[in-house]
This record gives C-alpha cells, structure tokens and sequence, in this order.
C-alpha cells in the first residue's frame, strides 16, 4: 500500500515538473512570437533596423512581409527600406533578391560595387562568401563613371568628391574578415595586397566546407 502511494506521488510530481515545464515553454514561444510580431510591425512602418532583424531571425512566414515592403518602397537606394529588405530576402534564401545584388556587384560604378559588397557582408552565407572569394584577383584602382583625369571645373579647379577607389579586392578582403570567425587575417588590419595569398590558401583548405554546404547555410558572424 505504502508503496503504491510513493509510486503515485513520485508519478504526481513528475507530471506536475512536466507541465509547469510545459507551461514555460509556452511562455517562451509566446515571447518569441510576440517578438517577432513587432519586428514584422516596426518593418512594415519602414524601420530598417526591424527589416535586417528579420533576415536574421524570420523565416518563409516573414518573406510576403518584406516582398511588399519592396514594392511599397519605390526608392531602391541603398539605405532604403527597399535595399534593405532586399537583403533581408537574400539572408532568407530568396534567389531573386541575391541575383538583384549580384548585378549590382557587376555595375561600372564603384559605389555601387562597394555597396553591393556590404550587402554580401550582411547576408553573410555560402553564397555570399563563393562571390567575394572570387573578387580576389581584381587589384586594378577603380575611378568613378566617366573619370576623366583632365577634368577641371569652370575655373579650372579639380573636382570635388571621391574619384578613385580602393581595387574592389581590398573592400571583399574587408567583408572576408567580417564574415569569417577567426579569420585568417583580423578584420581590425588594413587589407594588403600580400594578404591575397593567405585568404586563397584559406579557401583551398575550407572551400569544400561550403561547396557541400546549403548555399543559403548563414555563416555566423563575430559579434561586433
């Protein structure tokens, strides 16, 4: 009798541990979905910081959301609500929203390129790393659109703003090191054409890692 009554008790405490587990859980799922409730909120009002938050922690379920904030958002200038949502989509998989940047990484114009390469920097997957990799051998300075070296003003002085760029593969060796965990050269070192070499030879002893990966598999990120 003593017996059955410990049995019921020890089967009486276990259930009650279960669903007070149980019940936390609920709570916790509930705060997550309320969460990312008001992310969805904030982004659909505009808010950038909202629109990147939910590439990294949305999933299929947020990707109408921001496929309307990009037809909403006619301006599509990177910083926009629109750019930004466009990476977000690529950070979810979407292969349009990635295709879209990587025409933009083709473009002559080298702030476009550079921004481009930010983008990659936040959608941070296998994709992304295959691309800026592939950048490396690119060493040639870059000029504006239309440089002319002999252009002058109307009273003969040289034109104000950016002209020439850093060689687009200084900016991917910048994006490599931010991307990277432990990279083979700190993201706090100014990028050095001598450093091509180590980033090539990490990719050969890594490369197999991400081609037999997902492309779409988000690499983490060093927190900042």
């Amino acid at each position: 009798m003593k017996r059955n009554i410990v049995l019921i008790l020890v089967l009486f405490g276990i259930n009650t541990i279960q669903g007070i587990a149980q019940k936390n859980d609920d709570k916790r799922q509930i705060r997550v979905d309320s969460s990312l409730e008001a992310l969805v909120q904030a982004a659909d009002s505009g808010n950038n910081d909202a629109i990147l938050e939910l590439g990294k922690r949305g999933g299929g379920e947020t990707i109408p959301v921001l496929q309307k904030i990009r037809e909403k958002d006619k301006n599509k200038a990177f910083g926009s609500a629109s750019s930004c949502a466009q990476m977000a989509l690529a950070k979810l998989g979407d292969s349009e929203a990635m295709d879209e940047i990587l025409a933009e990484l083709k473009n002559e114009e080298p702030v476009s390129q550079d921004n481009a390469i930010k983008k990659l920097t936040y959608v941070a997957n296998n994709k992304a790393i295959e691309v800026l990799i592939g950048l490396l051998g690119n060493n040639k300075p870059r000029k504006m659109k239309g440089y002319d070296p002999n252009m002058r003003g109307p009273k003969g002085e040289m034109p104000q703003g950016k002209i020439l760029y850093e060689p687009i593969n200084v900016i991917a060796m910048k994006a490599l090191a931010t991307i990277i965990p432990n990279p083979i050269v700190s993201a706090d070192k100014l990028p050095a054409q001598e450093n091509i070499q180590k980033w090539r030879e990490w990719w050969q002893a890594n490369s197999n890692r991400y081609y037999h990966s997902s492309s779409n598999e988000v690499i983490k990120t060093k927190s900042p």
